[in-house]
């Protein structure tokens, strides 16, 4: 068995106080969630953040499918609720 070239064990000494942003990367199960809860609303929703995955993708096509406007605005997504509206796919 080969050995790790890391040690078991890393020190790390503090030199002072630090400020920074973190930006954590989103969730497909959050983003679906909060692109349904965007779309049962009344009116249009900002969203940012969003993770872009193969299962967030389907939901905005389900959801276009179900007359809800989904529109890439950079890295935000805008929604176009219909206040718990759907239209059956194929009628508008």
């Amino acid at each position: 068995m080969s050995r790790s070239p890391l040690p078991a064990r890393l020190a790390i000494e503090p030199r002072g106080p630090l400020a920074g942003t973190v930006r954590v990367p989103g969730s497909k199960s959050i983003t679906n969630r909060v692109l349904l809860l965007a779309a049962l609303a009344e009116g249009e929703s900002l969203l940012e953040g969003g993770l872009e995955s193969d299962d967030t993708i389907v939901m905005r096509r389900a959801l276009a499918a179900l007359g809800i406007r989904v529109s890439d605005e950079g890295s935000r997504w805008r929604v176009a609720g219909r206040g718990g509206r759907f239209a059956l796919p194929g009628h508008p």
